[in-house]
């Protein structure tokens, strides 16, 4: 920040810059939806496609680290918007992954339910699962908690 307020940006567009114009937004061209790079990606725009990488690799990234951390892995759950419904980026998470044992089955993953599963192939050493949230839930039972 000191060498960009140094150049003349004031630190509230340095801040806007970094938080909202790099990343996934920065590297796609301008897209940070993830169903929108996927779209891109799929009909051969290289920005998104290398977006979807990006991305891919800093969640490989942190699988790694905290497996070194916690002297190794039991489960990955996805969760949330993107783990929850984007089958085709727990895929490109997975697949960098398999030098750890980690196989997910391709079919359990693409198959829509509502309900948490399994999606790891039987021969993995890590269990895959995707479990649902319900975050406003969780918000409005702690809410009540505090009253």
């Amino acid at each position: 920040f000191t060498m960009m307020e140094s150049m003349g940006m004031r630190l509230s567009k340095v801040r806007d810059f970094v938080y909202n114009k790099c990343g996934l937004f920065g590297i796609s061209g301008g897209y940070d939806d993830i169903r929108v790079l996927l779209e891109r990606s799929e009909n051969g725009d290289h920005d998104s496609d290398l977006a979807l990488k990006y991305y891919a690799y800093h969640v490989q990234k942190q699988i790694g680290s905290l497996s070194v951390v916690l002297g190794g892995l039991d489960s990955i759950i996805f969760t949330g918007t993107i783990g929850e419904r984007s089958a085709p980026m727990r895929e490109k998470i997975c697949a960098g992954l398999r030098s750890q044992g980690i196989e997910l089955d391709i079919k359990l993953n693409r198959e829509e339910t509502s309900e948490h599963k399994f999606i790891n192939q039987p021969n993995s050493h890590v269990s895959i699962a995707v479990i649902e949230t319900d975050e406003m839930g969780e918000m409005a039972h702690r809410a009540m908690l505090m009253i």
